[in-house]
């Protein structure tokens, strides 16, 4: 008995062929990363990740400018609800308008819906004659989180017939401090006639210490020079949104970037699986 079971293990053992070696290899693979998946999700949500992010939409009041609504086309000169203007007297000027065909093509009509990035048939307008900035200020619209990135974005119109070598800004502001951001100033150059386009400005605040966090935080748009000696402008702003965006921790970063690179290792091992032999013990060896 004992010599016929020594003689047992010194036999070969059973070769499986290459096309159930092959099924064996990619559903041990995925049964792999399907539990590498998993345990990482698990971890996520135990560290209080898994929601960190994701971008927040905030509401900004009369963003669109369509209060109040007009029933024919023409200014508003002198109120627009929600923001606060800044300028030189009887030098600048602002308000909400809905413009006709003369200022962009398709909009006669107090209905007509402004162009390009514009949202609805009005906007709000700054123009001015000085050498002096104007500006609009909204009220707040929140209190500065730690560790958030926030992304403004503004369409900007520049009418027809307005050949005016001016600049201008679109930006956040804190208890009317300026807040450094990337982005946001713009030139003529840089605009388009007879429609809007837009414009983007962010900042993040930093996880401790950032003085920011707890204040409020506003919008503002400015009307300004280009550097030269044109002072003569006509600006128009619409569509302004807000958003949020959590960012995530160190820790998130590196368990993300982790099981990123492991998952590519597990895709490029299956996909690497081309001639393979297997025995019994599931030995499996790729060319």
């Amino acid at each position: 008995m004992a010599e016929e079971v020594w003689e047992r293990s010194r036999q070969p053992p059973p070769q499986i062929p290459r096309e159930n070696c092959r099924s064996i290899t990619n559903k041990f693979l995925m049964h792999q990363a399907t539990r590498l998946a998993a345990t990482v999700g698990a971890l996520w949500l135990a560290i209080g990740e898994a929601p960190r992010g994701l971008a927040a939409a905030v509401t900004v009041t009369n963003y669109s400018f369509q209060v109040p609504g007009f029933t024919t086309d023409g200014d508003n000169n002198g109120s627009v609800p929600g923001w606060t203007f800044e300028g030189v007297a009887g030098q600048s000027h602002f308000g909400i308008t809905n413009p006709s065909g003369t200022n962009y093509s398709g909009t006669d009509g107090a209905d007509a819906p402004l162009p390009g990035t514009a949202d609805g048939s009005q906007a709000a307008y700054l123009d001015k004659t000085s050498a002096a900035n104007a500006y609009l200020h909204s009220d707040p619209v929140l209190t500065i989180a730690a560790d958030t990135r926030y992304t403004l974005t503004i369409a900007v119109g520049y009418r027809k017939g307005y050949s005016y070598a001016l600049g201008g800004a679109v930006g956040f502001e804190s208890g009317g401090i300026t807040i450094p951001s990337l982005g946001g100033r713009f030139f003529s150059t840089d605009l388009a006639v007879d429609t809007f386009v837009d414009f983007t400005a962010t900042f993040t605040t930093a996880a401790s210490g950032d003085p920011l966090v707890g204040q409020p935080l506003g919008i503002r748009f400015t009307i300004s020079n280009n550097g030269g000696t044109q002072f003569q402008g006509h600006l128009d702003f619409d569509n302004v949104r807000l958003d949020a965006t959590p960012v995530p921790e160190q820790s998130a970063l590196t368990l993300g970037v982790a099981t990123g690179l492991i998952l590519m290792c597990v895709g490029r091992k299956r996909n690497a699986a081309g001639r393979m032999t297997c025995d019994a013990g599931f030995r499996l060896e790729t060319e």
